[in-house]
């Protein structure tokens, strides 16, 4: 279908609002141009000139983005249309000079060809946005009333978005700016919606794209998505903070999968064959139970240093490893609790979460509170590979232990369950943030002990774990045994990149024999033992080896190659780790594990 720029006027709005009004209209250019021409009228900010600034960044990934990189062809104006002057003084401001308007309205050009839930695309039958990428605001107007009319949208299109309705098919609203850029919104031909209620809360599950269910499909995921939602909201008290929630879901053609939370919605790009059967919709089930408990944590239970949302720098805290590492594992304890998985893939999940952080250097070097707080360095092509880090696994790892610990200290009668529940009633329901120490202070306060010692070692040190003696408590039995088939990764090389040439040494952890004799970061790996690398099988090749044996490398490095050896002795392998439940739990050990894991 094609789609043609309409002519854009300003929209004179008749409502009268409490203070300062944001007025926005969206078109869109020709699909193929991935381009939207979007148009913000508001009330001056001063006598002399209106600054107009794009986000820096958005909520659910915590490092500036540049935005405004995707701005082009401004223009303002007063409200008679009288073409006004601006500059750029800095590089997400836009300041329009002016001399008493009653309005002022800027225009610009938003390039998107990003499909991930978290940017904003606008494409042949579809638009997509994040709003928070895409539409400017006014500094110090984020409680301003939002008012969004969508130009030369399709009548026959359809909507989905947690925006409130306006007054026509083209029109919606906000009540401040920071609901408005939490509603992801797609407008498209085909969106297949599904709905269900629960306890006075209705939830829309929206498909766009290439949905390849059929009715059984349809009642599965009712069926399935509504016990992840009343599994979630029993741990706070039982009552959705919400009347509506919208699940959108946006179906590919090729495998990508990325989500994104929101207080009243979630956003989703996966691939469209998810929904092709009642057996592919496991793929559905975990991403969604993760980013709805994200509807508490971090969108109500979130970090005092991000309440409120400040769009135009970094906002820094020590709790990622909670917010989203944390809801890692609750994504897991979501889908064994309600069946959605069994107890035998749980333990097989937990192993492999904890497996991923054993087997990381960066892990041995980089505490949880420390990864999260330089969350905003993540993205600097200055960061060394190995000290590489993401508080989602170290978090997810510390859920787990923290959430057993808990468990085992009160003999059953408190959980991670109870610390959740205690954070919404003390922080979010007294309007207010959680303070950096606020996790631990929760779990003095319900325990009546000291967690001093176990923060210090665990979530801002990096103190290696006796994993046994806790898993025993629950009637498990946890064990590793080194991985004595990992190719490359034997000799510490953990990352490798086929090239024409060689191979590329993307990742090397510092522990193992190849970084000990000399093998570096960036090196090009073009001879093995006198062979010709890519003429190599490198994996059943060094996975034969013995140990005691050493491997002649030719390397080139800088301007030179170079001839070394590495001798295989086993300083650093990987170590595989599993999770079983003992043959002979004691009762108490019994009772302990299906309190943990419900019904």
């Amino acid at each position: 279908m094609k789609i043609t720029l309409f002519p854009l006027f300003f929209l004179l709005m008749t409502t009268s609002f409490y203070g300062a009004s944001l007025e926005y209209t969206l078109s869109f250019m020709p699909p193929h141009t991935h381009t939207y021409v979007i148009e913000l009228q508001t009330e001056p900010q001063n006598e002399a000139f209106t600054d107009f600034k794009m986000p820096a960044w958005r909520p659910g990934r915590y490092y500036l983005q540049d935005y405004a990189a995707a701005v082009s062809h401004v223009e303002a104006f007063s409200i008679g249309s009288q073409q006004l002057t601006w500059k750029k003084i800095d590089k997400d401001t836009w300041r329009v000079f002016h001399q008493k308007p009653e309005k002022v309205r800027i225009r610009y050009r938003f390039f998107a060809d990003n499909e991930d839930a978290g940017s904003s695309y606008l494409g042949q039958d579809q638009a997509y946005f994040n709003p928070v990428n895409m539409f400017m605001y006014v500094p110090g107007r984020y409680e301003s009333p939002v008012k969004l009319e969508v130009k030369a949208l399709p009548a026959d299109w359809k909507v989905a978005t947690p925006l409130q309705r306006g007054s026509s098919y083209n029109r919606w609203q906000a009540d401040s700016y920071h609901e408005f850029v939490d509603s992801p919104t797609v407008f498209a031909k085909e969106i297949k919606t599904l709905t269900f209620e629960d306890d006075g809360t209705t939830f829309y599950l929206h498909f766009q794209g290439d949905y390849q269910g059929n009715r059984e499909v349809d009642e599965a995921l009712k069926e399935n998505i509504k016990k992840i939602c009343q599994e979630q909201v029993r741990i706070f008290g039982g009552k959705y903070p919400f009347k509506e929630y919208h699940f959108i879901y946006r179906l590919l053609p090729y495998d990508m999968r990325h989500a994104v939370e929101h207080s009243n919605s979630a956003s989703f790009v996966l691939p469209a064959r998810v929904t092709s059967s009642v057996q592919a919709l496991s793929g559905v089930y975990g991403i969604t139970a993760h980013e709805f408990w994200h509807a508490w944590n971090v969108k109500r239970i979130r970090p005092a240093a991000l309440w409120p949302y400040d769009y135009s720098q970094p906002q820094y805290t020590t709790l990622h490893w909670f917010t989203e590492g944390v809801t890692d594992y609750y994504t897991l304890l979501s889908q064994v609790r309600t069946g959605l998985i069994s107890e035998e893939n749980f333990y097989r999940r937990l192993a492999r979460t904890i497996e991923s952080v054993e087997n990381s250097y960066a892990s041995t070097v980089v505490s949880a509170s420390s990864s999260s707080f330089d969350s905003w360095q993540a993205t600097s092509s200055y960061a060394p590979p190995q000290f590489g880090t993401s508080y989602y696994g170290l978090g997810s790892r510390l859920g787990i232990l923290f959430d057993l610990e808990l468990r085992k200290m009160s003999e059953g009668s408190i959980g991670l369950d109870d610390i959740f529940h205690y954070l919404y009633l003390t922080y979010y329901e007294q309007g207010k943030g959680v303070p950096e120490d606020g996790i631990q202070k929760a779990a003095e306060k319900l325990t009546g002990n000291s967690w001093q010692a176990w923060f210090d070692d665990y979530v801002h040190g990096t103190k290696v774990y006796d994993y046994k003696s806790l898993f025993s408590t629950f009637g498990l039995d946890i064990r590793s045994e080194a991985d004595e088939d990992t190719g490359p990764r034997r000799i510490g090389i953990m990352r490798l990149q086929k090239t024409s040439q060689g191979f590329l040494v993307n990742l090397l952890d510092p522990r193992g024999d190849a970084a000990r004799d000399g093998i570096a970061q960036g090196d090009l790996i073009l001879g093995i033992d006198g062979q010709n690398a890519v003429d190599t099988d490198i994996d059943t090749y060094l996975s034969s080896l013995k140990k005691g044996s050493k491997i002649s490398m030719k390397v080139f490095r800088g301007q030179s190659v170079q001839d070394l050896t590495v001798s295989f002795k086993g300083s650093y392998q990987p170590t595989v780790f599993y999770i079983e439940e003992k043959s002979r739990p004691k009762t108490k050990e019994e009772k302990l594990r299906k309190s943990w894991l419900g019904n």
